[in-house]
């Protein structure tokens, strides 16, 4: 039987020096069987002034574009 896989993008949200909220795509998310989320990210997000990293995971959409 194959394996089902639903896919996500990983965006990465951050301010930039105009206090625009920009997002960067830095990976790709795999469901499996609607078992277990693998995350492959191709760069690792920095942290922001509190300390923290907020990763989003979206429904993949090959015509992504970053900040949009």
């Amino acid at each position: 039987m194959p394996i089902e896989t639903e896919e996500w993008v990983v965006l990465f949200y951050r301010r930039d020096r105009n206090n625009l909220t920009r997002k960067t795509k830095i990976g790709k998310a795999f469901l499996r069987n609607n078992d277990v989320i693998n995350v492959c990210l191709e760069v690792l997000p920095l942290v922001n002034e509190h300390g923290e990293c907020w990763i989003t995971l979206a429904p993949y959409n090959p015509e992504h574009v970053e900040n949009d």
